[in-house]
Parts: C-alpha cells; structure tokens; sequence
C-alpha cells in the first residue's frame, strides 16, 4: 500500500522524495554473488544507491541523481557497468533503465520500464548492450499490439492503402516474429512451416511495402548507405561531416555495437559477422576507443581509471603496475597519478582517456570527435599525441569536425554526407 511505502522509507530514513532510476543488468549465467559485489564497488559505497540481486540472473541498481544529472549521464553509467563484464569473453550482458521519478512511490515504474526496455531492446535493438525506455520509440509500441490493433496501426500508416500482404496470415507471422526476438528458426518451428517460407513471406513483404521487419530503424532511413572503405595498418585518417551524417554510426559499426543490414565489415583479418556475442568482448581488445566526454570514472584517480582496463581483461596487479606507469608516461601525466578527473584540465582528462585506450596494446585506435570539448591549445596537444601513437605502428581513426586541424595535418581524409561517401582523399581533403 502507499501509505506503507512512506512509512517504510520513514523509518530506514530514505528519502522519500529525491531524483531516482532503476537500472536492470541481466547476465547470461546464474549469478553467485560475484557479479553484485562486482556492480557494487562501483555504486554500492553510495548510501543513497542501493544494489541487489532479485533472481537467479538480474541485479537491480536503484540510483540517486543529482538535479543536474541527465539521461546522458544515466547512459554514461550504464556504460561503466557494462565495462565491469567486458572482459569475460563468455559473458553477455544486457543493461537497461527506465525514466527519471522524483518520489519513492514511482520507483517501481521505473523498474517495469527497465523491464520493459530489456524485453523490447532485445528485438528492435539487437546490437545494442545498453537500452533506455526513453529510447525505445514505435517498437515499444508495436510490440504490445494485439493483431487487430496491429492491422489498423498499419492501415494508418499506409492512409488507407493497406497493402493486400497484410492478410491474418502475414500478421500472424509478424506477431510471431517479434515474439522471437527475430529469430527465422524459432519462429518457423512454431508457426510449423519451412525456414524458407517464412523467409519468402518476409521479403515479399518487404518488395510490397518497403518494410523490412529484420531491421528497426528509428527514422526509416539508413545512417549509412553503399559505403565501400578499406583502412590500411598503420594509416592515420579522419572521418569527417556534418552532424547526423552517419560519422558515429560507422564508429558504432566498427566496434560491432550495431550490425550492418547490408555487406561485411572485416577488422584485423577478422569478419564481424561471424563474431558471436560471446566473442565480442575478446574481438575488442584489438580496439582503442577515445570519446568526446572522456568517460572517466570521476570517483578514480588517474592511476585507477587506466588501470580499470586492465583488469576488466583479467590482467594481473602486478602487469598494471609495470604498464601504467609507463603508459602514463608516454602521455605526459605520470607526476599526476593520484589527481582525480576534477583536479584536471579537458586536456589532461583526455590524455587519461587516451592512455586508458591503449594500456591493452590494441592494434586501432577509434577516437570520436576527441577534441570537442577542448580549446585550441589542447586539442592540437591531443592531435600531435594521436600522431605519435600512429608513428608507432597503431592505426588511427578519427571523427571530428575541425577542419582546420584536418587541412593542417595533412592525412587521409573520409567525408560522408547524408550517409553516403562523398569523397576518400589523402593529404588534407582540401577539395571542395
């Protein structure tokens, strides 16, 4: 009852009527205690956040947010959580949260979002780890129509002309598809026909309408079109475009957080493909990743969030004493060991960020618009830093959308409009 939960909270003094959202991490194995104790040396210290297994496989983290925290903070904390499992290769992890509520008696709307989220993320976003209800759109609400409701949804958007494939048959089969998680052989089985024949109603549905039910786009429009790149070892590159012009989405491609609909991605030798979600943790090792907001752990020192990689690939105490040291070295920040992220400038968390993407030696480097939040200063310092680790052998990608460090750098250079390639020049991309 409500009268109960105030009074409860009354009397553990909770705080009743503060910012919260619930996160749910579910795991693929059954869960020995390990993985709690993991999520809380993150949250757990935090009187205010509380953290506990509800089942066999699912850990419920209920979080306190400040009042200038946003959804793309909760994102961020997602991302550390799921960093904690990164590097067991036979783990998948799947994190989901729901919205932000301001009093205790809506904690359990949260939950059920992040229930929701978990269960919707699974079919519309397949290649994602983290899913947000917020996020969710249409397939949120497609998933919950019954088959009538389905039928008049699509009649309206179609206005009127619905297409003679959406007959009961067809949309049982679509009905049934989503059930499953979009899986061709389990749906088959139970709608008892061939693999095939589902096969051919889903294309012929697809030529009719133009709908591909394989593939939840939010817009209906793919980020990325007959894109056809080939980065040699050991090239520097920039990627560049406007805003929504599809640079993220071959980051995200690259690291295998979405699939592509069409053609084959191959990294090192390796086809992405064939890469099962098993394996994904140990396909990344090969990769470095720098982003625009650093990403670091505010409550860490320097020392602490380089050292964080290295043990999420099991590495030994003693082998991060001897290589964090030196990485922090080749940055620049080893007299700054112990300072946390807010005693340091954007450039110097940068260089932290640089030095936690290559502590594991990875053979690419992927650096997401790294000189964003940076003045002019700092962000040629991060640049000359990038060309040196290139100078070293490793493989640099970068997005941005400064140009002038583009045309002074001289390097390779990728620029894509509108999801499309619209020109792959090498020494400073000063064509128009």
């Amino acid at each position: 009852l409500l009268v109960d939960i105030y009074n409860r909270s009354k009397k553990l003094h909770i705080d009743t009527q503060v910012r919260r959202v619930v996160y749910i991490i579910e795991t693929d194995q059954d869960n020995d205690g390990n993985d709690v104790e993991r999520v809380k040396s993150i949250f757990g210290g935090k009187l205010k956040d509380f953290v506990t297994a509800v089942d066999e496989k699912d850990i419920i983290v209920v979080k306190e947010l400040a009042e200038n925290e946003t959804y793309d903070d909760l994102y961020k904390a997602a991302e550390v959580m799921l960093d904690l499992f990164k590097g067991e290769v036979k783990r998948e992890i799947h994190i989901a949260y729901g919205t932000i509520v301001g009093e205790i008696k809506d904690v359990s709307r949260s939950y059920k979002e992040a229930r929701m989220a978990l269960d919707v993320g699974k079919i519309f976003f397949q290649g994602k780890s983290v899913v947000a209800y917020s996020t969710l759109g249409i397939g949120r609400l497609i998933y919950q129509l019954p088959i009538p409701l389905c039928k008049m949804f699509i009649g309206e958007i179609f206005e009127g002309k619905f297409p003679d494939d959406f007959d009961e048959e067809t949309l049982t089969t679509i009905n049934k598809f989503f059930e499953n998680s979009l899986n061709v052989s389990e749906t088959s089985r139970q709608l008892y026909i061939h693999r095939n024949t589902l096969v051919y109603r889903l294309d012929k549905l697809q030529k009719s309408t133009g709908l591909d039910l394989r593939v939840a786009y939010s817009s209906g429009i793919p980020a990325l079109n007959d894109v056809n790149l080939e980065i040699d070892e050991g090239e520097f590159v920039f990627v560049v475009g406007d805003s929504g012009s599809g640079k993220s989405t071959l980051i995200k491609l690259l690291l295998k957080e979405l699939e592509p609909t069409e053609g084959t991605i191959s990294i090192n030798g390796k086809r992405l493909n064939l890469i099962g979600h098993r394996r994904i943790p140990k396909f990344r090792r090969d990769l470095g990743v720098v982003f625009q907001d650093f990403r670091l752990l505010k409550d860490r020192n320097v020392y602490d969030n380089v050292a964080f990689a290295q043990r999420v690939i099991g590495a030994s105490v003693r082998e991060s004493r001897k290589k964090v040291p030196q990485m922090l070295s080749m940055v620049g920040l080893a007299a700054k060991y112990k300072s946390f992220p807010r005693q340091l400038s954007g450039g110097e968390q940068q260089r932290v960020a640089i030095a936690r993407a290559l502590i594991n030696r990875p053979k690419i480097l992927l650096a997401d618009e790294p000189t964003g939040n940076l003045d002019v200063n700092n962000a040629w310092e991060i640049m000359k830093l990038l060309e040196e680790i290139n100078e070293r052998g490793t493989t640099v990608v970068v997005v941005t959308h400064n140009m002038e460090i583009v045309k002074v750098m001289q390097k390779r250079v990728i620029t894509i409009k509108k999801g499309v390639v619209i020109s792959d020049v090498k020494g400073g991309g000063n064509e128009d």
